[in-house]
């Protein structure tokens, strides 16, 4: 039997977060599966990373305080965890605290020495991956730079992207 419950999260995952995105009518939460696309801002902040050879035991760098000013303008880096790319360790104990530390995983490094393809583009929700497609090598990220007034094009009419400073 299902339940009024099941039936709402059935529509609400079939239908509204993988169209346009809405309300949850049990929680009132704002949801949409969020297509991304593997970028140049990203591969730059990837390369970079890997390029670091941190101190620390577990090969974090603490990207806040060692990150040039480009990286962190992006905002990009944390979401190459979605590839699988980079990563967090996982808290051991309450106190340990690895909020900006990062490190490049194996398939990272294999993935920004152009040794390996990985998933051109995910599909997340809730910073959880649901999907992906295609493949790409490194070198093909520099090719599809990543455009903000885009993406933003979803949320706001073309003209008032075209307004703001830089025209993004």
């Amino acid at each position: 039997m299902i339940t009024l419950i099941q039936e709402a999260r059935d529509k609400w995952f079939g239908k509204t977060i993988q169209g346009k995105g809405g309300y949850c009518p049990c929680c009132d939460r704002w949801g949409k599966i969020n297509g991304r696309t593997l970028n140049e801002a990203m591969a730059r902040a990837l390369i970079w990373l890997a390029s670091q050879r941190p101190n620390h035991p577990l090969r974090l760098v603490h990207v806040p305080t060692a990150a040039p000013g480009w990286v962190l303008r992006t905002k990009q880096l944390s979401s190459l965890k979605h590839w699988g790319l980079i990563e967090r360790p996982e808290k051991t104990h309450k106190l340990q605290n690895f909020s900006g530390m990062w490190r490049v995983t194996e398939k990272g490094h294999l993935f920004a020495r152009s040794r390996i393809t990985v998933h051109a583009k995910v599909w997340i929700y809730d910073d959880k991956l649901m999907d992906f497609s295609g493949q790409v090598l490194i070198q093909q990220c520099f090719k599809v730079p990543f455009n903000y007034g885009k993406m933003m094009q979803e949320f706001y009419s073309a003209e008032t992207v075209d307004d703001w400073p830089g025209k993004l």
